[in-house]
This record gives C-alpha cells, sequence and structure tokens, in this order.
C-alpha cells in the first residue's frame, strides 16, 4: 500500500511535468507561426507601399503629360491660357486628376496602415501565447508539487496506520 501510495505520487509528479512541458512547446511554436505571419505581413506593406509610391509617381508623370496635352491642345488652336475659361479648364483638369492620384494613394496607404496594425497585433498575441506557456509550465511544476506532497503523505498516513495495527 505504502509502495503503491509512493509509485502513485511518483507518476502523478512526472506526468504534470511532462503536461507543463508540452504545454510550453505548443505555445513557442504558435507564438512562432504568429511571428511568422507578422513579418509575412510586415513585408507585404513594404512592398505595397514601394508600390504605391511608384505609383503615384506615375500618376504624377501621367497629369504632367495630360496638361501638357491639353495646353498645346488650346494653343493649336489660338486659346491663350493665361486667364478666363481656357485657364478654368486647365485649373479643373489640374484638380480632378490631383484628386484622383491622391484617392488612389490614401486607398493604398490605408491598406497598408491595416497591415501594420495587423502584424502588431500578430506580435502581441504572439508574446501572450509565450506568457501563457510559461504561466502553464509554472501551473504544473506546483501541480507536481502538490501531487509528491500528497503522495508523501498518503504513503506516511498507510505507514502509520500498519504500525498502529501491529
Amino acid at each position: 500500500m505504502i509502495a503503491a501510495s509512493v509509485i502513485g505520487a511518483g507518476i502523478s509528479v512526472y506526468g504534470n511535468i511532462q503536461q507543463g512541458k508540452a504545454a510550453k512547446q505548443a505555445a513557442d511554436y504558435n507564438a512562432q507561426v504568429q511571428e511568422n505571419q507578422a513579418e509575412s505581413l510586415r513585408m507585404q506593406r513594404s512592398a505595397d507601399l514601394e508600390r504605391t509610391m511608384k505609383m503615384r509617381s506615375q500618376m504624377r508623370e501621367q497629369k504632367r503629360r495630360k496638361l501638357s496635352g491639353v495646353k498645346t491642345g488650346f494653343a493649336g488652336a489660338g486659346v491663350l491660357t493665361t486667364g478666363g475659361s481656357p485657364l478654368d479648364s486647365l485649373i479643373d483638369a489640374d484638380t480632378q486628376l490631383t484628386l484622383s492620384m491622391t484617392n488612389e494613394t490614401e486607398r493604398r496607404i490605408g491598406r497598408t496602415d491595416a497591415m501594420a496594425r495587423q502584424a502588431t497585433l500578430l506580435s502581441s498575441k504572439a508574446n501572450m501565447t509565450r506568457w501563457e506557456g510559461a504561466n502553464a509550465k509554472s501551473q504544473s511544476k506546483l501541480a507536481a508539487a502538490g501531487a509528491g506532497v500528497k503522495g508523501v503523505g498518503n504513503a506516511a498516513g498507510s505507514y502509520m496506520s500498519f504500525k498502529q495495527g501491529q
């Protein structure tokens, strides 16, 4: 009976320790997956920002060419662009092209900002997952210690009952 109590306590201690190790390993793995996802988002965001800046540069060049074409058309028709309706037309064309470029740039930057927030959230989740794993490991050590003490107490109680029965 005493041996069974000690063996049972030993198995319980070992099981609790192994459970804590497994929980910590699973948490570390999950945290690494989350960190990898966050890094992937950061890289994607960087590439998207680079493409956005390139697109903005191309849109500026297109705007310059379009306005140049409008001016050339006015000049070919003998229209002065220094005042009045032709100047208003140029201003309107410039405003529309600038607005279009700004809207597209802001839309793309908004998407990359969302990626940055998601990457930060994933990194925070990874830290929380690591903390939970460490906490589970600590908890299992306490459970193992408790099981050990309980087993020793049971064995001592059985021994005392055996001694009193003699």
